[in-house]
């Protein structure tokens, strides 16, 4: 029979550790479009928001906002 693997002595550096989570860099056109949502009164909601996406959510209301570079182009058919 063959032992269980002893765990290594040394952190795992290939993502073992624990990272401290870094900031999400939102692009100028999301910006533009949370700060118009939130004026509507929308909030985001923080659990989905990407640096190119983020989903705003009113009274139970969802609006999901991309920005243009995360659209597939206007003439792609798997863009319907």
């Amino acid at each position: 029979m063959s032992r269980p693997r002893e765990p290594d002595a040394t952190p795992d550096t290939a993502g073992g550790m624990l990272m401290q989570p870094q900031p999400i860099v939102l692009s100028r056109a999301l910006e533009r479009s949370i700060v118009f949502w939130r004026a509507l009164g929308y909030e985001v909601d923080e659990g989905t928001r990407t640096s190119t996406f983020a989903a705003m959510v009113r009274e139970g209301h969802v609006v999901g906002l991309h920005t243009a570079d995360e659209l597939p182009p206007a003439d792609d058919p798997s863009r319907f």
